[in-house]
């Protein structure tokens, strides 16, 4: 088998964690914001399906193959490649369908043998520029990576981020530095450690605790979710094994399986279950425990050792090494949180409903749970926040990285054990009316040590109420956003001179209040000039006509407004007059 485009560089892996508790059933190519590039039949294979719509898949080709496999190739930009009658029959239906997606079983028309030319990629659907890959069976999506033929070279082993523990009522983080490395000619590997450098202390209970490990793997286009199997080792037996190299259909909605989804952060960390989420249960057996309670005292009290080992498809590895003993109360990590425990927890099932609900002052919370909410049966609770409570953004020693934030209100902590979100509860809000349209409602992410906006809200009678889908867990809070915009540095487009325009595109960012595209002001040489808010990756697309360039260049000057009226400081850069195309 062969890869569908080329250079095969990696920019979204299968099996990782996608919004709305779903895995991701095939890998991302990455076609550096080209579109048009060719792209390939990976094996023997008769078209089957041809889909086109303005969301989803976007343009899309499923063949099945000699062996059997289902093939899908998505997001492409036409079905221009060897035969001809393909992309005709494309055009046909662009011209005389109504609905926004169409999709047609067709007759065993258009074969391919392998590395024939099928169609050119493209940003159809949902998505920048890039190409979507499936592999699946009957019933199993299958890892392509682990498919002969479709390996890629990668030297670098996952990153080992935090280790997190949840003992009892408590939920503790301890962050994780490299210790060394091996570098050799073949796969590679990396011994991590605690730091601090010391024993976990646990409760008595040990069938409780359940361990997390936070991670991300940057193989060959730095995308940080290639992890391909865990194993964590407790003493001389494995407690627990799981792999990514197949995905069964029925489990596509079901990520909570493998991932934490309170703490998983897409893009940033990805954090992973080393216990049965379904069960809930912790990760000792009960031969592990009964082999110490007969024995003597010193024995019973001996840490237990640990070995957390993480791979990728390319067989490059890290380990954590790290010891737990039994003590009264468990030691906090760096950064840990204990919540306060004369709050009880409310049980959540995936078949029924449930409410929560809180008031601080004058400030109030509301859950509702629906059947479908969750995934798996897990416990939550919301409790008050003291000012002194309040988290902090973390921002690595870059104080210029912080956004500001001030606090509108009182706050809640919304704690959880074992929930794993599907669609989420639908929450409410009611807080005062701070007078400033800056307000809105947000949640602490404890993985980032940073604040998400949950909604913008609705004012009356001197208060403001938010409704908004409940995803997550943290302090949730009232701020008002004191930061404008942030505009990044350009990325240079179609800049040839045989062209009537061409375009730029500017990063644009902001995670308070949120980018106001109607208020952008752009400027070429003091004239309007047009623009187009790119959504899919937070961009300004801005058109510049040939006609206003003259000899000596042009200048470009934009500004960006949030939704709280902030306003970026005026960004200029200086525009040269393209040269022609060789």
């Amino acid at each position: 088998m062969v890869h569908p485009i080329s250079p095969a560089e990696i920019s979204g892996s299968f099996g990782e964690y996608r919004n709305y508790g779903r895995y991701h059933p095939g890998l991302d190519y990455k076609t550096y914001n080209r579109t048009g590039l060719p792209v390939v039949a990976p094996y023997e294979s008769t078209i089957e399906i041809v889909h086109m719509s303005a969301t989803g898949y976007g343009n899309a080709l499923f063949l099945r193959s000699s062996r059997g496999e289902i093939f899908t190739l998505a997001h492409l930009q036409d079905f221009t490649g060897k035969n001809a009658g393909l992309e005709a029959f494309r055009r046909a239906v662009e011209l005389l369908r109504t609905e926004q997606t169409s999709v047609f079983t067709i007759p065993p028309w258009f074969h391919y043998r392998r590395g024939e030319s099928l169609a050119r990629s493209g940003e159809s659907g949902i998505g920048a520029p890039h190409l979507h890959f499936e592999i699946r069976s009957q019933t199993e999506y299958i890892n392509p990576l682990s498919v002969p033929g479709l390996a890629i070279s990668d030297r670098t082993s996952p990153k080992i981020l935090n280790l997190y523990l949840e003992s009892g009522d408590e939920v503790y983080v301890y962050p994780c530095v490299l210790e060394k490395g091996e570098i050799t000619g073949g796969p590679q590997k990396e011994i991590y450690r605690l730091e601090p450098d010391r024993p976990v202390l646990v409760s008595p209970d040990m069938r409780s605790l359940r361990f997390y490990i936070g991670l991300y793997d940057t193989m060959s286009a730095r995308n940080k979710n290639g992890i391909y199997s865990l194993d964590i080792e407790a003493g001389d037996a494995l407690s627990f094994h799981r792999d990514f190299s197949r995905i069964p259909m029925l489990q596509f909605s079901d990520a909570a399986r493998s991932y934490h989804t309170g703490r998983t952060i897409v893009g940033t960390e990805y954090v992973y279950h080393l216990h049965d989420a379904l069960t809930g249960g912790g990760i000792f057996s009960r031969g592990m425990l009964g082999s110490r309670s007969g024995g003597s005292e010193s024995a019973q009290k001996a840490p237990f050792v640990f070995r957390i080992t993480v791979k990728d498809s390319g067989g490059n590895s890290s380990i954590l090494n790290f010891s737990a003993s039994l003590s009264d109360r468990a030691a906090a990590g760096d950064g840990a949180h204990t919540a306060a425990g004369d709050i009880p927890y409310t049980r959540i099932l995936p078949a029924s409903s449930a409410s929560l609900h809180r008031r601080n002052q004058n400030a109030s919370l509301s859950l509702q749970f629906h059947p479908g909410s969750v995934i798996t049966p897990g416990e939550i609770r919301i409790r008050n926040l003291e000012p002194s409570e309040m988290p902090a953004e973390n921002t690595t020693g870059n104080a210029a990285a912080a956004w500001n934030y001030r606090s509108g209100g009182p706050a809640f902590l919304v704690d959880t054990h074992d929930l794993y979100y599907r669609t989420g509860a639908d929450a409410a809000a009611e807080f005062p009316d701070t007078g400033d349209e800056r307000t809105a409602l947000y949640v602490f992410n404890p993985t980032a040590k940073r604040w998400r906006i949950l909604a913008r809200g609705l004012r009356t009678s001197g208060k403001i109420l938010y409704r908004f889908p409940f995803r997550s867990m943290g302090v949730v809070a009232q701020l008002i956003d004191e930061s404008p915009p942030r505009i990044s540095r350009s990325l240079l487009w179609q800049d040839h001179a045989d062209r009537l325009e061409y375009s730029r595109e500017y990063v644009v960012q902001d995670r308070g209040m949120g980018i106001d595209r109607e208020k952008f002001i752009v400027l070429i040489n003091g004239l309007g000039a047009e623009h187009e808010w790119i959504e899919d990756r937070a961009a300004l697309s801005i058109t510049i006509p040939n006609s206003l360039i003259g000899l000596h260049g042009a200048v470009l000057s934009f500004q960006a407004a949030d939704f709280g009226g902030n306003k970026s400081s005026w960004y200029f850069d200086y525009i040269e007059k393209p040269q022609p195309a060789n």
